[in-house]
């Protein structure tokens, strides 16, 4: 059953909703009932599981390229990691920045970059307490595996599935067709 966009109810502005929500707001800048409200009620919780995978993503990525193990040869300059990473100069400040906040790197005031005792005691693949492998490993193995839910996701009929699957298939499609799984009617 596919999803009739024709026939979908336009949104009216009923005055009973705008003024359900009007209250709604008030009540979350609320300085006393806000806070409450938005413990249990707000939107925080919801918008940080969604974009979680920015944080997760980062962290393999840095994992991947070796950035922790690099640093515990010593602090080193933005240019300096990403010439030894491979890095383009313009995203390595980002990427390195977003570490900073993390807690895994830190920056003196001359703008050199050093492990937090987190990012050198757990993610330098020179010593025994690395567990950016379980990471690695992971990333490997659930990146590509995951990546299907999105166009998978919308309902109907499952596509029907032929030995000469061609490009213009269903990126779901090609996924399983490459991961072994097929669907069958």
């Amino acid at each position: 059953m596919a999803l009739d966009v024709d026939a979908a109810r336009p949104v009216r502005n009923n005055p009973h909703d705008i003024r359900r929500e009007r209250r709604m707001m008030r009540a979350f800048q609320n300085p006393i009932l806000g806070p409450l409200l938005r413990r249990f009620g707000g939107p925080e919780d919801i918008v940080q599981m969604g974009m979680s995978f920015w944080s997760s993503r980062l962290i393999l990525s840095a994992v991947e390229a070796g950035v922790f193990t690099e640093l515990a040869n010593g602090r080193q300059y933005e240019h300096e990691l990403a010439d030894a990473l491979g890095w383009h100069p313009r995203a390595a400040g980002t990427a390195l920045d977003a570490l900073v906040a993390a807690g895994l790197l830190r920056r003196d005031r001359a703008g050199r970059y050093a492990n937090t005792i987190r990012g050198a005691t757990f993610l330098d693949r020179s010593k025994p307490s690395y567990v950016g492998g379980l990471m690695e490993l992971s990333s490997a193995s659930t990146a590509s595996g995951w990546s299907w839910t999105t166009c998978c996701a919308p309902a109907g009929p499952a596509p029907k599935r032929s030995e000469g699957t061609t490009s213009s298939s269903p990126c779901c499609t090609r996924i399983l067709w490459r991961s072994g799984t097929f669907w069958r009617e």
